[in-house]
């Protein structure tokens, strides 16, 4: 069974038709092949717990995370690249209290984990290294340093968890997200305006990569 999920119903959408049968309120099952489709909440506890529950239901042997990004500053020029799709090659823990020196993660925390690119760089999807806060960075000079110290490409909230769960479980991960905004003080507003616009890209191609996908899974 592969897992298609998200952060929120509408990161899904544009992915779901007849061919899926609704579980209940965020779970959609295809109806002949062995797919589904969830969204598993916001944030990194809630993510994990909806995964884990997903899991303990079904088995999944391959897991893909969908939705939406934010690039940090000097990324990209989110006005000019609405179609703009981002892969995670890695997904770090990040916090502005431990690149302003008033916070640590202890050295024996996990604070990288690797996800598979390479399957979406083929259709020329930028990649390399997210970060997950706690967090959503809001702070312009903040931004900057974040992704400067990390050499990150892209902030996505629950992209941590979920590569941490599929580590747990044993499970090839990937994720394709569209780019949104630019992360810092205009972020939200900027996603506010082109979220719903530009999942529509991202989920296009992995419609119409799926039957490539079913067929190795």
């Amino acid at each position: 069974m592969i897992l298609v999920c998200a952060a929120i119903p509408g990161e899904l959408k544009p992915l779901i038709d007849d061919d899926f049968s609704q579980q209940d309120e965020n779970l959609f099952q295809h109806r002949s092949k062995p797919l589904l489709l969830a969204s598993l909440g916001i944030g990194t506890c809630s993510f994990l717990l909806g995964f884990a529950r997903i899991q303990s239901q079904f088995p999944l042997k391959q897991a893909l995370l969908t939705g939406t990004c934010g690039i940090y500053p000097g990324g990209s020029d989110v006005n000019s690249s609405e179609n703009l799709l981002f892969s995670p090659s890695s997904v770090c823990l990040a916090d502005g209290s431990v690149i302003q020196g008033q916070g640590y993660f202890p050295n024996v925390m996990q604070q990288e984990f690797f996800l598979q690119a390479d399957f979406w760089q083929r259709r020329l999807v930028l990649s390399g290294r997210c970060l997950s806060p706690a967090a959503i960075t809001a702070d312009d000079s903040l931004a900057d340093q974040l992704g400067r110290r990390y050499q990150a490409i892209a902030e996505q909230m629950e992209c941590f968890a979920f590569a941490a769960a599929c580590r747990e479980f044993n499970l090839p991960g990937s994720a394709l997200f569209a780019v949104s905004n630019i992360v810092g003080a205009s972020g939200h507003a900027q996603w506010l305006d082109r979220h719903e616009r530009v999942v529509e890209k991202s989920c296009r191609l992995i419609r119409e990569l799926l039957p490539e996908m079913l067929s190795t899974s």
